[in-house]
């Protein structure tokens, strides 16, 4: 009988622990909401990341960027030979980091910078969820002809139904 009292308050210590991890990652989440990470950015030694990125937005994407202000720019990840580690923008303004956002396509006709892309800047669990969803979304795309499947935030959509990490059909699951 003691066995059983004890199974239900680890059980309730389980169900309390992952709701702490998830309020966590949601704190976690919040507090990157005014960032941006810009990717596939060519690294040089010695550079002002501030300057940089104030450069890419006002030549590439085409917005004034006189009153844009931050709090930090810098590059995230071990600088590796092989590729080049994201910048994350972290905004004063949120009206100018969604102003970015908005304009975020614009950077892919870039003459400067033609494989780069602007995405938020997601919590490192919340990273690892998307991968899940976007190689789900390739397979669909590829395998499926679903060309309408596209991920955003943490869900995939795929002709009007929505999944997560934990119901993603057994068909488009990556092994």
């Amino acid at each position: 009988m003691v066995w059983r009292s004890g199974i239900k308050k680890f059980v309730a210590l389980e169900v309390q622990f992952n709701a702490e991890i998830e309020k966590n990652i949601k704190l976690e989440q919040y507090t990157r909401r005014e960032n941006l990470r810009f990717n596939n950015i060519r690294e040089e030694e010695g550079e002002d990341c501030k300057s940089l990125i104030h450069n890419v937005i006002q030549n590439d994407i085409g917005i004034d960027t006189s009153e844009i202000k931050f709090h930090a720019v810098h590059r995230v990840g071990k600088k590796m030979e092989s590729r080049c580690r994201p910048i994350i923008a972290h905004f004063i303004s949120r009206e100018d980091r969604n102003l970015i956002w908005q304009h975020k396509g614009k950077i892919k006709h870039s003459p400067n910078y033609p494989d780069a892309y602007i995405t938020e800047d997601f919590a490192k669990a919340i990273q690892e969820e998307r991968k899940v969803l976007i190689k789900a979304m390739l397979k669909a795309r590829e395998n499926e002809g679903l060309s309408n499947a596209k991920v955003v935030g943490g869900y995939l959509f795929i002709n009007n139904e929505k999944y997560d990490c934990r119901n993603i059909p057994e068909y488009l699951k990556c092994t």
